[in-house]
C-alpha cells in the first residue's frame, strides 16, 4: 500500500511541473460490446491515466 501511494505521488508530482512546464494529467477510454457465439452477450472497458510527459506531439 506504501508502494502505491509514493507512486501517486510521484506521479502528481511529475505531472504539476515541477521538472518543467506543467503537462496536464490525460484520460482516455475504450467500450466494446459485443456478441460471442460461445459466452454470449460482453462488455469490455479499458480506462488509461497518463500523467506527465506526453509521448504523442499534438
Amino acid at each position: 500500500m506504501r508502494y502505491l501511494a509514493a507512486l501517486a505521488v510521484l506521479g502528481l508530482l511529475v505531472s504539476c511541473g515541477a521538472d518543467g512546464e506543467p503537462v496536464p494529467p490525460k484520460l482516455s477510454s475504450t467500450h466494446t460490446i459485443g456478441v460471442n457465439s460461445e459466452t454470449g452477450v460482453f462488455n469490455r472497458s479499458t480506462f488509461t491515466l497518463f500523467f506527465g510527459g506526453d509521448a504523442s506531439s499534438s
